[in-house]
């Protein structure tokens, strides 16, 4: 899929910065398929690019190996990290038919195009077709993240140094009040737990803040948090997403999602695909996203 920030006679046309792609399939029976947000770029290092005006370049929707299709996340963050290809993760497109949607994101707006996705014996590639030509425009205006908001963040995974293991976060924004982690996160047979804590507050001004974890493993025993990589390993689990949910001094709700992803090469886990959301009262969380 290529991507143009193309001139406008008339019109200043400016460059355009952090854009990227996501891209959804629907198996068509209606079954959520893959997902690739953000999707991998053709020759670039991360899952955002920034367009000078002139620039083209091509986002991947698909990848072919065999006779099967796959969507590629990139999940490389800002240093770099990880530096070789486990920083692309993989997932199944539909064998045969299905429906494909595609999100531009740039400057906190999306324009969403919806395709119909099948794949024949008379090519090699799949036949794609556009199915609707409305474009879902939100907005920055209407529905952009306000920017005096909390925006608590999760940091790492580690060890204190009572040799306690779990979350690190901070606050980047305004105050945060309530703070908890949703619960419990199954781990294959096993299930991390947080100890069912709500923290009280949470500013800038605090620095990091430790949330403490463990784990009830399947015969009912428990252990620390230090087995969470273990187990995921266990469970054949490369990652695993958690939720951070908390309110403002207006009773507002927020969500701050990310991925755990564990490390191929290493020991450890690392922070990966932060993104927030809002969450309205009764916890449901409208779909427009904006990274913290």
């Amino acid at each position: 899929m290529k991507v143009s920030n193309r001139p406008i006679g008339g019109k200043r046309i400016g460059p355009a910065k952090d854009v990227s792609v996501r891209v959804k399939f629907e198996h068509d029976t209606g079954l959520d398929a893959a997902c690739a947000a953000p999707t991998a770029w053709l020759h670039e290092k991360f899952g955002s690019v920034n367009l000078k005006v002139g620039d083209e370049k091509e986002a991947i929707i698909a990848v072919r190996s065999g006779r099967d299709w796959y969507t590629v996340t990139n999940v490389r963050d800002s240093s770099g990290d990880p530096t070789n290809t486990s920083a692309m993760r993989f997932q199944d497109a539909p064998w045969f038919q299905g429906n494909l949607h595609i999100g531009l994101i740039v400057d906190g707006e999306i324009i969403e195009q919806h395709y119909s996705w099948q794949v024949t014996e008379e090519s090699i590639f799949p036949r794609i077709r556009k199915i609707s030509a409305v474009q879902d425009r939100l907005t920055k205006e209407e529905f952009a993240l306000p920017a005096l908001r909390p925006k608590v963040v999760p940091v790492r995974w580690g060890q204190t140094p009572d040799r306690r293991f779990g979350l690190f976060v901070r606050n980047d924004g305004e105050p945060a009040f309530d703070l908890s982690l949703e619960e419990p996160v199954s781990i294959g047979t096993a299930k991390l737990e947080f100890w069912e804590r709500v923290y009280p507050g949470l500013t800038k001004a605090d620095g990091e803040f430790f949330i403490d974890s463990w784990i009830e493993l399947s015969h009912g025993a428990g252990t620390t948090g230090s087995a969470l990589r273990d187990e995921m390993l266990k469970a054949n689990l490369d990652a695993v997403t958690l939720k951070i949910r908390y309110r403002d001094i207006d009773n507002q709700g927020w969500v701050t999602l990310f991925e755990l992803v564990r490390d191929f090469w290493g020991t450890g886990l690392r922070v990966s695909s932060v993104r927030q959301e809002l969450a309205p009262a009764g916890g449901l969380m409208i779909t427009t996203s904006q990274r913290v």
